[in-house]
């Protein structure tokens, strides 16, 4: 077998192994909804980690579906512009108003074909980063497996009881390829952009014509420009990339790096009116300012943050070793590890997104340490094990390339623990059939008599549980449901807690809360009967419209606001959102 064949073979075999076992919890849960071998519960189809984002993109593919292209939040009651762009998400929710197709099977389904698109943009970079077959397959695995000492940690010790996301360890998934594909299209979409822009920056560098480089400098920059009406995050790294790969070729070669900054310069220049955009969304909108202000990130510990990167951080810093012997490509995969580490470091609320897609210079750096250091030693310890030419024979017409390859295997249970116990840690939560990834029936019912509920489309009153789904699936806005989107989200979690705990001699207040956030409905399950002991049913101004359910514990009933009664309790200075 050539060294070409074994690494395509390779390839398929990682990326297969990874985009199947990724999506094996989905299959799970779909497959016991299916056969109804749970008919008290329905699978929402989000994972427990992060299933709230996922809430949100669903309400955007919905308004999609609606028609529209400028979107609005949903989750919060206030008055705002409807201005916030977002192509992928209405990509996806114009596909399913074309096809009749919901916005959770649409949201699967491109789960896994940006996960394939993936899988091929990350081979297709590792060709271009390493010329030899094996060290290609070397690096591949490195992009699409990436491991932290912690999931090491945990697989030895048996603890099955990590705490949820804090700092960048192993969790976070804009760090991992493969938590990237069990969670979100917009990752995935992101990190293909984020390759292309990275390839068309390479493919600028060594153009033979000034042209030819121009053109693909303002092809890398559309690409960010398209990258950043979805997710923007994303798109400061490439740009500090683009500069940072410049400094470094001048200082590596001892010259002005004419091509280099050019090729920064265009693509940032045509990125511009984009990057301009967003920041006027974001600090004029009021929901999304408060987007801004409520999601905060906690700065990234050095100790942590070497956790996180696991064995491929640690070789992709002995690489930095070599740093004269870089070819062009692995330079710039240099400025791209060098400049997300500090990023993540400044003191801006979205510090730690910016780390997103560090897997990738992180796996070729480690790549590259490994045929620059392990390779040769591995080569000459073979070579005084059996004659020379009986084990060049067996390894093919490359040894080196062969010993980066076996190097990189024999580190890859290190590596491939993370997604494992990801994996692992994600589908027992499934397995427990509780809230977010699965809903009661009766809940899930009360949501479709919302949706089909006539009369204005005012405000849902609710738990925060249950406020997170009322956007995709009824169109309606909770009261609170997104502990970003919603503005002053904290306020609202209290005053919900109010709503449901306080006697009688709150009433007023409550009419008063009712009429200021334009609420024409209650919803009343499990959740909200946890927050108090509120009871509807004592409350002329409620009046019940749908009930479901055959018990206590599994009721869903949805109550009717009397406009009349709120509208006599507003405050002189506010009046009900329309």
């Amino acid at each position: 077998m050539s060294g070409r064949t074994l690494a395509a073979a390779l390839a398929i075999a990682i990326g297969g192994a990874a985009l199947l076992g990724t999506q094996l919890p989905f299959i799970w849960a779909s497959r016991e909804a299916r056969l109804a071998r749970h008919p008290d519960v329905a699978f929402t189809g989000a994972l427990p980690t992060y299933a709230d984002d996922c809430f949100t993109y669903w309400s955007w593919m919905r308004q999609a579906r609606d028609g529209r292209f400028l979107f609005e939040d949903l989750y919060t009651t206030e008055a705002h512009p409807r201005n916030y762009v977002n192509v992928l998400f209405w990509s996806l929710g114009t596909f399913g108003r074309v096809t009749g197709v919901s916005e959770r099977s649409v949201y699967a389904a491109a789960r896994v074909a940006l996960s394939a698109a993936l899988l091929f943009a990350l081979w297709v970079l590792a060709g271009r980063l390493f010329s030899k077959p094996l060290e290609r397959a070397t690096a591949f695995a490195f992009f699409v497996v990436q491991g932290g000492w912690a999931g090491v940690a945990d697989v030895f010790e048996r603890n099955w009881h990590t705490a949820h996301v804090t700092s960048p360890e192993w969790w976070t998934p804009e760090m991992s390829t493969a938590f990237s594909m069990m969670l979100f299209p917009h990752f995935l979409a992101g990190f293909v952009c984020i390759i292309g822009t990275t390839l068309l920056a390479l493919r600028a560098w060594r153009a033979q014509e000034a042209a030819e480089a121009r053109v693909s400098a303002v092809l890398a920059g559309l690409v960010m420009t398209l990258l950043t009406f979805f997710h923007p995050y994303d798109v400061v790294p490439l740009v500090a990339t683009l500069w940072l790969a410049a400094a470094f070729a001048g200082i590596q070669r001892l010259r002005w790096p004419a091509r280099e900054i050019e090729t920064a310069a265009v693509a940032t220049g045509v990125l511009l009116p984009a990057l301009l955009y967003n920041y006027w969304i974001f600090s004029s909108n009021p929901a999304m300012r408060a987007w801004d202000l409520q999601n905060l990130m906690i700065t990234s510990e050095p100790a942590r943050l070497a956790i996180s990167l696991g064995i491929g951080g640690a070789l992709a810093v002995l690489a930095l070793v070599r740093f004269r012997a870089m070819p062009p490509p692995i330079l710039y995969m240099a400025a791209w590890f060098v400049a997300d580490l500090v990023l993540i470091h400044l003191p801006v609320r979205f510090q730690r997104r910016m780390i997103g897609g560090v897997q990738f210079p992180v796996g070729a750096l480690a790549a590259f340490a490994l045929a620059s250091f392990a390779a040769p030693w591995l080569s000459r310890r073979l070579a005084e094990v059996r004659p020379l030419a009986s084990w060049r024979k067996a390894l093919g017409a490359a040894p080196l390339g062969a010993c980066t390859l076996a190097a990189g295997l024999a580190v890859f249970p290190l590596q491939a623990a993370t997604p494992w116990r990801v994996v692992h840690l994600e589908w027992a939560q499934l397995r427990r059939l509780r809230y977010p990834s699965w809903v009661r029936s009766s809940e899930l019912q009360a949501f479709r008599a919302l949706e089909r509920s006539g009369g204005p489309a005012g405000a849902v009153l609710c738990s925060y549980e249950m406020g997170g789904l009322v956007p995709p699936s009824t169109g309606r806005r909770p009261y609170l449901g997104h502990y970003a989107l919603t503005i002053d989200a904290q306020r609202k979690g209290r005053e919900l807690e109010r709503f449901f705990a306080a006697g009688p001699e709150d009433d007023s207040w409550r009419l008063e809360l009712l009429a200021r956030a334009g609420v024409t409905h209650v919803l009343w399950t499990a959740h909200e009967r946890v927050l108090g002991a509120f009871d509807p049913t004592s409350r002329p101004w409620l009046k019940e419209v749908f009930r479901s359910g055959t018990g206590v514990e599994d009721a869903a009933v949805l109550y009717a606001v009397d406009s009349g009664t709120t509208k006599e309790a507003a405050p002189a200075s506010e009046s009900p959102r329309p």
